[in-house]
């Protein structure tokens, strides 16, 4: 408890005011403090009696709260709780401050028994009082589903600290995927959605571009939009600086060589279209059969080929991702195939409709994009991420402002704090930057 003690004083001290609001909404949802000599049953010492003791006792079991240790614990989770909600509400830099400490505050004050039990008070309260889910969090807790635990019961969504639209001056960094967000069918970027970026950029707003592409791959892009922005590239395991800081490396983080090899060697006996990516080139073999999907993928990236006879030959180095090119349903059914034998030792994406990548376990845009905000000091919450596919969701869910376009996969649908009335053929990101950054500046 002593270190729920630090982070409840620092929350004190951070957020003037806070925990006298906090007791007051804690108070009007009929949620008590931590028990407290002379007024806990539990602990006797002029703690009432007779049927108000029972009752009270009672009341406490139906909340699935316990007096004592737990009781003082839980007390002070639901306060501080509330604290870091109200401080989520003022602005990008308490809410970023409030998002860091819950997670400490949560593990400080409860084991996982207590956890559970403050959820499932949580679960009783809304059942009482028919509250529903509250929309994508910034700040979530987790529990088990309670059909599980009461059968016949309705399931009700996790309590969750519902995001808000980003305040003037908030966003400082705006991140987008190209294919189906930037890029329209045609890979044209139209003329508003570039007036809407180089207004953005001329407020100081960082301008990067994340994608699936080699690095050389996204140069025709930054130079259409007139910015000189950083790139992230390989679906998260790259990132490079802006051209006037020469491009240089800024990390990456490579796929283990040995499962490349393995996944070459399935490529070779089945004769399908394979790139290995190394120093900004796809290397290749040069089969006839897989002809129709390599001009699939250089109508679309325009990346220079290298075909070599033996691909394992020129395969020394750790690729930062490796690509099949396929047909979509052959696609889905390798998916299925090779996840239980590479799905623990690889991130497998699906990305175009003919796209199985490999990348690194640990890599995906989202950690890209923490990665550059780690590097430029620029918080999560000051982020705006706009994408439509199944990689973009991980970037979205992460920033502090996800937006998924119309044109958006499911699973950025579901993730998204916010969605464009428009797709990417309609300027889908100059709707995002008008109404999120330009006019909420």
């Amino acid at each position: 408890m002593a270190e729920a003690a630090r982070v409840a004083a620092g929350i004190d001290g951070r957020f003037p005011g806070a925990r006298a609001a906090a007791d007051g909404a804690l108070r009007r949802r009929g949620i008590r403090g931590p028990c407290r000599t002379g007024s806990c049953p539990a602990r006797g010492a002029g703690g009432p009696t007779g049927r108000e003791d029972s009752a009270r006792r009672g009341s406490a079991r139906i909340r699935g709260r316990s007096h004592g240790r737990h009781g003082e614990g839980q007390g002070r989770f639901f306060r501080a709780k509330s604290a870091l909600h109200r401080a989520a509400q003022t602005g990008p830099a308490l809410s970023g401050r409030a998002a860091d400490l819950f997670p400490r505050l949560q593990a400080a004050t409860l084991g996982r028994t207590g956890r559970d039990r403050v959820l499932r008070a949580r679960e009783a309260q809304e059942e009482r009082h028919g509250s529903e889910g509250r929309g994508d969090a910034r700040l979530r807790t987790r529990s088990p589903s309670p059909a599980s635990r009461h059968p016949g019961r309705k399931r009700r969504r996790p309590f969750v600290v519902q995001k808000v639209p980003p305040k003037p001056g908030q966003i400082r960094m705006l991140v987008l995927d190209l294919d189906g967000t930037l890029l329209r069918s045609d890979k044209t970027v139209g003329p508003r959605t570039v007036q809407a970026l180089q207004a953005a950029h001329a407020r100081g707003v960082e301008i990067v571009l994340n994608s699936g592409r080699m690095t050389a791959a996204m140069e025709p892009t930054a130079e259409r939009l007139g910015i000189d922005c950083h790139l992230i590239a390989y679906n998260g395991a790259a990132a490079t600086a802006p051209r006037a800081q020469g491009r240089r490396r800024l990390f990456e983080k490579p796929l283990d060589l040995g499962v490349a090899l393995e996944l070459a060697a399935i490529a070779r006996e089945r004769r399908l279209q394979f790139n290995y990516y190394r120093e900004e080139q796809v290397y290749s073999e040069d089969f006839p059969e897989a002809k129709p999907f390599r001009e699939i993928y250089l109508a679309r990236t325009q990346s220079p080929f290298r075909f070599v006879e033996r691909l394992e030959a020129h395969m020394d180095v750790p690729p930062l991702k490796v690509l099949f090119v396929v047909s979509p349903d052959l696609r889905e059914a390798m998916y299925e195939e090779l996840k239980p034998r590479f799905g623990r030792r690889s991130n497998m994406t699906r990305t175009d409709p003919e796209y199985l990548e490999f990348l690194h376990p640990e890599v995906d845009k989202g950690v890209g994009v923490q990665g550059l905000c780690e590097t430029l000091g620029i918080p999560m919450s000051a982020v705006m991420a706009v994408g439509d596919g199944d990689n973009d969701a991980p970037m979205v869910a992460r920033a502090g402002w996800g937006v998924a376009v119309r044109n958006a996969q499911p699973s950025v649908l579901r993730v998204a704090a916010a969605r464009t009335e428009a797709d990417c053929d309609h300027d889908a990101v100059a709707e995002a930057v008008e109404r999120w950054i330009l006019r909420a500046g």
